[in-house]
């Protein structure tokens, strides 16, 4: 009798058991689910003046990704699990080390102005030091690095915004350039154009963004446009510390002016490069090209002249090598439709803003850049998914202006971004 009802216990226990396992399985499952989903969210701002700051790197240390607040300041950086602790930095600014407890939207992070300091001894011929120490660097680290891009395109003739173009990449990084991508999800759209409007398009604008590198790596032509990052800079520019900048950790960063000599005729950079003092990595480089780069597009009906193209750089360091994190290209011209005597500035821009990192590659064929390369004719192959694009947390962080999206949809065009190559 006491054994029967000691298996029947038994029996009862073990069913019990077998019913608590199970949810904890669910519950387990449900909360690993739940926390990947989660997000951290807000902006990035300026602790004196409480103005946004756009471009700031936010990376974990721990799970070695990181993402870039977009052009307004907004960030937002998922987390598998919390809490989590992120590092958040921008040239201009002391960086600062985030813990979050939870997921939490709106959240601000205040970053301090980074203290100037020019030492006179620092100075004296240290640029050409630093930019040789920086160029060195490169050449050593060769990691592949990983990950997913957002690039936006936007033309405005004008005053009127007149073609968009986006996607969405996956893409291969070395420390001197973007070795492939793949395209993931892209879409693209125009305003019609005629003789009078003369709207200009720009197909192949993406090439000047991707294949962007501002490594001299070769002798230099009529052809390239030559940067300060190389190894006989001395030949081309004069180079001056124009301040450091103190961060939070240690780091001082310098600016340096680099400046194109006067006897150079070819297309040349001219601007500021920012190189960290203490690592000797790049971590910023901003200035502009004059010259038209082979773009001159006169013609019967138009004339177009002086061209400037700005750039902006910035760099991030992932699996030890220094990688672009955001790349913006714009040039600005002016023109004249000889019809109607109308004069114009007209401006093409561009950025590719790399969201995620990862050491390891995705599937697929990452396909290597070159002139030949037109990302519009690969988005006529791409299937048009709207909800990508409606619930893409990157695009949502890089929104248009009202009146762009006002000028497309005007003209039945925005709603359903029409692959058009015409």
């Amino acid at each position: 009798m006491h054994s029967t009802w000691l298996n029947a216990f038994l029996l009862i226990f073990f069913v019990i058991m077998n019913e608590i396992r199970k949810w904890l399985l669910i519950i387990n499952l449900f909360v690993t689910t739940y926390s990947y989903s989660q997000s951290v969210n807000g902006f990035v701002v300026d602790v004196v003046t409480n103005q946004k700051i756009p471009f700031a790197n936010i990376y974990c240390p721990i799970v070695k990704t990181g993402t870039l607040s977009n052009e307004n300041g907004e960030y937002e950086f998922h987390s598998q699990s919390f809490p989590v602790q992120f590092v958040v930095s921008h040239i201009s600014y002391q960086s600062d080390t985030i813990t979050i407890n939870t997921p939490s939207d709106h959240y601000t992070v205040h970053l301090k102005p980074a203290v100037h300091e020019l030492d006179p001894v620092t100075v004296s011929n240290a640029g050409y030091k630093l930019i040789q120490q920086a160029f060195d660097l490169v050449n050593i680290n060769k990691n592949l690095v990983y990950g997913k891009a957002f690039y936006r395109q936007l033309t405005i003739n004008g005053k009127q915004s007149t073609e968009i173009q986006e996607v969405v990449y996956d893409i291969k990084l070395s420390s001197s350039k973007i070795e492939g991508v793949q395209i993931d999800n892209a879409r693209y759209a125009k305003l019609p154009s005629d003789d009078k409007k003369m709207y200009f398009t720009f197909s192949n604008f993406s090439y000047l963004v991707l294949a962007q590198r501002a490594i001299g790596q070769s002798k230099p032509t009529e052809n390239t446009v030559l940067f300060p990052v190389r190894s006989d800079v001395a030949d081309y520019y004069t180079i001056r510390v124009t301040n450091v900048l103190s961060q939070s950790n240690g780091d001082k960063i310098a600016e340096l002016d680099c400046h194109i000599r006067e006897d150079y005729i070819n297309p040349a950079f001219s601007g500021k490069v920012y190189i960290n003092m203490t690592n000797y990595k790049l971590v910023k480089v901003h200035g502009v090209i004059s010259n038209s780069l082979g773009a001159s597009i006169n013609n019967a009906k138009t004339l177009t002249e002086n061209y400037v193209y700005t750039v902006d750089i910035d760099y991030a360091n992932q699996a030890n090598t220094t990688v672009f994190s955001s790349i913006r290209i714009a040039v600005e011209f002016d023109q004249l439709i000889k019809s109607t005597g109308e004069k114009r500035k007209d401006k093409v821009s561009a950025f590719l803003l790399i969201n995620e990192f990862s050491n390891t590659p995705t599937r697929g064929k990452y396909k290597p850049i070159n002139i030949h390369r037109e990302d519009l004719k690969l988005i006529q192959n791409a299937k048009y998914n709207p909800d990508f694009w409606q619930n893409n947390p990157v695009v949502r962080r890089t929104p248009l202006e009202e009146s762009t999206i006002k000028a497309f949809e005007q003209q039945g065009v925005m709603g359903n971004m029409k692959f058009d190559a015409q």
